[in-house]
């Protein structure tokens, strides 16, 4: 139980470093992505807030947040080649 444990413990601590790799990755792609309406910028204390409220204003609204929509493609496809798929677990 006991290496069972320290394995848990070490996925864990991998898994938050990643997390905190990502929350880094995306509030740098997207600091100069104003949210329609609030002008709101991502920080690394509000990624989290900041892209599910991205998430809701595209799926409410595609068509008056074409534009946004073009950008956030145009993000999304810069991260994925971007990112390095062997130090994704």
């Amino acid at each position: 139980l006991e290496v069972e444990a320290t394995q848990n413990r070490q996925t864990n601590q991998a898994l938050a470093a990643h997390l905190e790799a990502l929350r880094s990755c995306l509030t740098t792609a997207f600091g100069s992505v104003p949210l329609p309406g609030t002008g709101e910028l991502p920080t690394l204390e509000t990624i989290d807030s900041y892209m599910a409220r991205l998430h809701s204003l595209i799926l409410d609204s595609p068509q008056e947040n074409e534009a946004l929509i073009a950008t956030v493609r145009e993000i999304v496809g810069r991260l994925s080649v971007e990112l390095d798929p062997s130090k994704v677990r």
